[in-house]
């Protein structure tokens, strides 16, 4: 099973709960192929990369909802 495959599978069984699944940002560490499969499910969307990027993205997320404290 792909990273495609798993996506696609994902909105699938989302769809059936009603759920329209669509990222706009989606964040992926240095892999290629994560992304590649992003774009291909959701085209047109921002693919953000490096898993320090992310690690940022998540501490200034936690900071601002006052989670940092615990």
């Amino acid at each position: 099973m792909t990273y495609e495959d798993v996506f696609r599978h994902i909105v699938l069984e989302a769809a059936k709960l009603g759920v329209n699944v669509c990222p706009t940002i989606v964040y992926a560490d240095l892999e290629t192929v994560f992304p590649n499969a992003v774009t291909t499910v959701w085209p047109g969307f921002e693919v953000k990369a490096g898993r320090l990027h992310l690690r940022q993205s998540w501490w200034q997320k936690i900071q601002y909802l006052g989670l940092s404290k615990q």
